[in-house]
């Protein structure tokens, strides 16, 4: 959906980097509206506008992702024009392994598999023989397990848009806003609400905060907009997950509307719950703390982007802090 720039000063221009990602409409009135094209991606936005004290132009440049298009029916339309093409190409490397994202949907993998992170119940490589020297090869996370197969109900038809890699596992996001995880759970990172080995299976990712219960990409927010007629209406919406991020033994979400979900390793409480326990087995809102929020919850909002460190995670929210 298209978002707007706001401005009161009188003398400042908003571009677009890439044109063919985002296209900058002056609404007039100190009003910028910026619509996603058939694209996906990341690009730049700048402000260029002249200091008042100064009397030099200045420019300030915000990042700007479309993570995916939607249609009036909910469904996802990865690129707006050709069926085919259901997500952006994403290469993503673990530890040892090595997790790729084609655009029709399809992951690939290789590297090392001991704890189940390639998806295929293989601790190597597929290899062939070229030459007579055994070549490693990119593997499909393949049936029951490749997510388009149809021997697997639970699995059957889903497709992937995202994908990001920890040391020993990976998590992936489907086309229905959901996250599915698979590898290493010493730490919860799988997010299936206790640790274990390891997990060879691709599941859906739990969310659990105050005793509401429900996949992550699940949970409802109550929003308050304003109609044609200027009455506040309340609507509820399902905060599906837009992107992911995995390092070390631990995980992060977005949600559509802002929210930010984590779990997995916490020793060094990278995760930003109020909480001092060492790992969470199920996605939890991460608190917002001095932080600016949407005045109605203690955790964050209005969060854009997000990056996870070794050890330290990340995040940007709408206000640039």
């Amino acid at each position: 959906s298209s978002e707007t720039v706001n401005a009161t000063h009188s003398d400042y221009t908003v571009v677009t980097m890439d044109e063919s990602l985002i296209k900058v409409i002056n609404q007039g009135g100190g009003i910028y509206e910026l619509v996603p094209q058939n694209k996906l991606g990341l690009t730049s936005v700048a402000v260029i506008y002249r200091d008042d004290v100064t009397d030099r132009s200045n420019t300030f440049v915000l990042p700007v992702r479309v993570y995916y298009r939607e249609t009036n029916s909910g469904s996802t339309d990865r690129d707006g024009d050709d069926p085919h093409i259901l997500a952006d190409p994403i290469v993503a490397a673990g530890k040892n392994d090595t997790v790729s994202l084609l655009t029709i949907g399809e992951l690939y993998t290789w590297g090392e598999g001991s704890y189940g992170q390639l998806g295929n119940r293989q601790s190597y490589t597929d290899t062939v023989v070229v030459d007579e020297v055994a070549v490693p090869v990119p593997t499909m996370v393949r049936a029951p397990y490749h997510v388009n197969s149809g021997s697997d109900p639970v699995l059957a038809n889903v497709t992937f848009t995202d994908v990001a890699a920890g040391d020993d596992f990976t998590i992936a996001l489907d086309t229905t806003g959901r996250v599915w995880a698979w590898g290493g759970n010493a730490y919860g990172q799988l997010g299936r609400g206790s640790v274990s080995e390891l997990e060879t299976v691709p599941q859906q990712v739990q969310y659990y905060e105050l005793g509401n219960s429900c996949l992550l990409g699940e949970k409802e927010y109550v929003l308050s907009t304003i109609d044609a007629n200027e009455n506040q209406v309340q609507h509820t919406v399902r905060d599906r997950i837009i992107a992911i991020a995995a390092n070390g033994h631990y995980a992060m979400a977005l949600g559509k509307y802002g929210h930010l979900y984590v779990w997995g390793d916490n020793r060094q409480h990278q995760l930003g719950i109020v909480s001092n326990d060492t790992f969470l087995a199920t996605a939890t809102e991460v608190a917002k703390g001095t932080s600016p929020g949407d005045g109605i919850t203690a955790n964050m909002s209005n969060v854009v982007m997000m990056a996870a460190g070794r050890d330290t995670a990340y995040s940007l929210m709408a206000n640039g802090t």
